[in-house]
């Protein structure tokens, strides 16, 4: 088997499944050809993220109460639907139809995970990992009330969303991140960081619409919010839905 035979096996390699001698043999030769080898370890990468976004979506709770009610409607026309729906011929496009949406569902969730400035923050994120909370100076006040101190500190113009100026504030600093104030409050009793920071500073670049944005990173998860020129990053030990819960639990105007 010749290089050109064996790309065109390839697309029919799909790791865990029973396969055949010809395309067991084209993966082997693909290994060994560095073009090759880098089509096919694409190619499976395409595959897993399509199956976990597939494996991610939920059908809705009522499907087979629709799906029955379509049939009992197709019955009374001769049936003609589903037997042309259920159809052997027609059961790969189903599925062509289904990966296709799974894979504009993957499309759209990294498009929203990502976004320019993501690396500063998810930095400062991780500047929590060496902390050990003797960093921070204890404080008594409501996060809200904190923009005298930020500024003595040299952080100018510090303001938070509403809903969070209320939370107990317990710790608070200024540091620096590639020369530029980033400001810090530790807050209780959610044990959750804020992050405060000027958008400018960090190439930070999203709408300003007032709208959390939620990811997970290394075991934190973190909401970012984007107004007035500067970035709010909310972080907490935990998942992406934790946050979510966390930003639930807060007062909304």
């Amino acid at each position: 088997m010749n290089l050109k035979t064996a790309h065109s096996y390839l697309p029919c390699f799909r790791p865990g499944r029973p396969l055949e001698k010809r395309v067991l043999k084209a993966v082997k030769i693909a290994e060994g050809d560095p073009e090759l080898a880098a089509k096919l370890k694409a190619q499976v990468g395409l595959d897993e993220k399509l199956v976990r976004v597939i494996q991610s979506i939920e059908p809705p709770p009522d499907l087979i109460s629709r799906l029955s009610a379509l049939t009992r409607d197709d019955s009374r026309g001769g049936g003609s639907l589903r037997s042309q729906l259920w159809h052997p011929a027609m059961l790969p496009v189903l599925l062509g139809v289904v990966v296709i949406l799974a894979f504009l569902v993957w499309e759209k969730m990294e498009s929203a995970a990502s976004f320019p400035g993501k690396e500063s923050v998810v930095r400062m994120v991780a500047v929590a990992q060496g902390m050990n909370g003797t960093e921070l100076e204890p404080t008594q006040a409501h996060a809200g009330q904190l923009a005298d101190a930020f500024y003595i500190r040299g952080f100018e113009g510090f303001r938070i969303p509403s809903e969070l100026t209320q939370l107990p504030a317990v710790g608070s600093r200024v540091f620096k991140q590639n020369g530029h104030p980033v400001a810090q409050v530790a807050v209780d009793p959610h044990n959750a960081l804020l992050y405060v920071f000027r958008s400018a500073d960090f190439g930070l670049q999203l709408p300003e619409d007032g709208q959390w944005r939620v990811f997970s990173q290394d075991g934190w998860g973190c909401a970012l919010q984007h107004s007035g020129g500067l970035g709010t990053v909310i972080a907490l030990r935990g998942t992406a839905e934790e946050v979510r819960r966390f930003l639930g639990s807060l007062p909304h105007e």
